[in-house]
């Protein structure tokens, strides 16, 4: 049986490189790196690396936000058609910014993307979309709530999956058991050789596994989107209030139902726009392990994570506090295979705590 793919962040390059990279690689030439600083800024973005590993352009980030923008509505129509099957009702996606445009209008946006014009007007006009979306959103929100009631009553007699049992096996030389295991394969460019291997060995030791790739082994916290402090914003989270958006905690990003989970439940779809600077946030979506892990535990109720990463990212100390409470909470173990750097001390402690163990097979 193939496994089951769930949602990987495709949007960046394969040569993509952290924006800590970047930089770091321009430190040798002051002058080169307070010019870049200073463009970086006038843009009002935060620039991650494009194709190569160099910053991108103007032009380049504004097609980046645009093609998250036309995506999205492309997901908005998808799930409008999924609540008109289920209820009948049909959700007007009633845009109006710049939708059906003027020649004059068109005029002013490809003058827009093509870099022209000042950051703020190029800013307010991406935040024009998101803000005109965000609208949109939350009528398709409202939508969900009587849909996700109605498909409960549909389907409140379906008999339950049968629960997998306990399967015993090895991977890459160390012995596990598991009921469901979830993978995250870090795709950054420095392990993109390795991939193909890591797949065909999970695929061999358990053929029903739940597969995600995040960009990067990064472990943080992003708090663009908290609200309230950190540590309110933590417990929020975990004691399950989801009215509170929680960057760093939500699992959207990663979730994709299966035929016997609820399609219009709030944890599959985004909980709010985000606002500019937008490349920021697609930064933090597409590199965020602390949330592919929670959809796999939370969504996939998988008992055993297999981590296949280098570990040369940013591992903050309260992610890996947070990553502790998750996986003693759901009695979940990680299994860490690092092919550069070893875990810190407390993120050792923390596998440790929960059953698993590191992986040091070199590939």
């Amino acid at each position: 049986m193939p496994p089951l793919k769930l949602a990987c962040s495709q949007s960046a390059s394969s040569s993509q490189r952290s924006r800590k990279e970047t930089i770091q690689s321009m430190q040798h030439s002051p002058r080169i790196f307070l010019l870049t600083i200073c463009l970086l800024f006038s843009l009002s973005f935060s620039a991650s690396a494009g194709e190569g590993g160099r910053p991108y352009t103007k032009e380049e980030l504004l097609q980046r936000a645009m093609d998250f923008i036309e995506e999205t509505k492309v997901k908005f129509e998808s799930r409008a058609l999924a609540i008109k099957n289920q209820t009948g009702e049909e959700v007007e996606l009633d845009y109006e910014f710049y939708h059906n445009r003027t020649p004059e209008e068109q005029a002013i946006h490809d003058r827009i993307m093509k870099g022209r014009g000042s950051s703020s007007a190029r800013n307010a006009h991406i935040e024009g979309f998101l803000a005109d979306m965000e609208r949109v959103r939350q009528k398709l929100e409202l939508a969900e709530k009587k849909a996700s009631e109605a498909w409960k009553k549909e389907h409140a007699n379906d008999p339950k999956p049968p629960e997998p049992g306990v399967a015993d096996f090895e991977l890459f030389g160390q012995e596990m058991h598991a009921r469901k295991l979830g993978t995250i394969i870090d795709n950054s460019w420095s392990m993109e050789k390795h991939l193909e291997e890591v797949r065909e060995e999970v695929e061999r030791a358990f053929p029903d596994y739940r597969y995600l790739e995040v960009r990067g082994s990064y472990l943080k916290v992003y708090e663009s989107r908290f609200h309230g402090t950190y540590e309110e914003s933590v417990q929020q989270a975990f004691d399950g209030r989801r009215q509170y958006a929680v960057n760093g905690f939500e699992s959207w990003k990663y979730a994709r139902p299966r035929p016997d989970q609820n399609p219009f439940d709030a944890r599959f779809f985004n909980p709010q726009m985000p606002a500019s600077p937008l490349d920021n946030w697609l930064w933090d979506v597409e590199h965020d392990n602390l949330a592919a892990m929670r959809a796999l535990i939370e969504i996939e109720e998988v008992d055993a994570i297999y981590w296949f990463c280098d570990l040369d990212d940013d591992v903050e100390p309260r992610a890996v506090a947070a990553l502790g409470i998750l996986l003693e909470k759901n009695n979940v173990s990680l299994f860490l295979h690092s092919l550069d750097k070893n875990p810190s001390r407390k993120l050792r402690e923390v596998i440790e705590a929960s059953g698993g163990t590191i992986i040091k097979k070199r590939l």
